[in-house]
């Protein structure tokens, strides 16, 4: 499913204009820095499969592992895998 649609907002990115802007997804624009962008970035997308499977026919079986990297401000890494 995560293919299909991200396809389709590329196609839009190409194609589509509102009152003559170009439509940006996601515009790095409104955000402070990548990092934060990024995230909203993969929690939109988590948030929206998460909701088509929830309306359609479809059986609701997101899951498995996440794995988590973050870095601390003293540039520690951290890996963490959750089930």
């Amino acid at each position: 499913m995560f293919d299909k649609l991200h396809f389709s907002f590329n196609q839009w990115s190409k194609s589509l204009s509102i009152e003559g802007r170009p439509f940006v997804f996601p515009d790095p624009k409104k955000f402070a820095n990548p990092l934060d962008a990024y995230t909203e970035f993969v929690r939109f997308w988590i948030r929206l499969v998460r909701d088509v499977y929830a309306l359609s026919n479809m059986p609701e079986i997101i899951g498995g592992e996440i794995r988590v990297l973050s870095i601390t401000i003293d540039g520690k890494i951290n890996v963490s895998v959750k089930p």
